[in-house]
């Protein structure tokens, strides 16, 4: 009867020990995983680009948010009279891979591209789907007509009789 209790307790502790084995390798896998760090950048990372209207011209004063959708940081700027925008992300922000959202806001409209980062520097343009008018162009002499017609017409109609 002893060497049945003694043989049950080694078949016991043989089991606790597979387990225990079998828990370490997993704990040890996850752990390995997990300390290993993602590529990351060598440096700063460059993203910019140009925002055009419709007609291909340049939006001055538009908001851009360009955002690193893993990290979710984000960085804001405006255009310059070229429609040109720039922001640099310092190298803990982004990593390889990592994808980049860009939205540019002007005059209540929104646009937005979304591209994929394999290197340091990405050009990313955006284009809005209508034209902003300006003085000058077709669209806009028409507005600055529509606009000083609808003024003129006010002052005639409510000019004292």
């Amino acid at each position: 009867m002893a060497m049945r209790i003694s043989h049950r307790r080694n078949r016991r502790l043989l089991a606790i020990l597979v387990f225990e084995l079998a828990v370490l390798a997993m704990l040890s896998t996850v752990l390995d995983t997990a300390s290993r760090p993602a590529l990351s950048g060598t440096g700063p990372y460059t993203v910019s680009g140009f925002i055009t209207d419709a007609a291909g011209t340049p939006v001055e004063g538009a908001s851009v948010a360009v955002t690193i959708v893993q990290k979710v940081v984000t960085l804001t700027c405006e255009t310059d009279s070229d429609g040109f925008y720039q922001v640099e992300f310092s190298d803990f922000e982004w990593d390889i891979g990592n994808d980049i959202n860009v939205v540019a806001t002007y005059g209540g409209q929104e646009t937005a591209t979304d591209v994929c980062n394999e290197f340091g520097v990405s050009l990313v343009n955006v284009q809005f789907t209508f034209e902003i008018p300006e003085f000058g162009s077709f669209m806009g002499s028409t507005v600055a007509i529509a606009a000083l017609a609808g003024v003129a017409i006010l002052f005639v109609w409510k000019r004292p009789r």
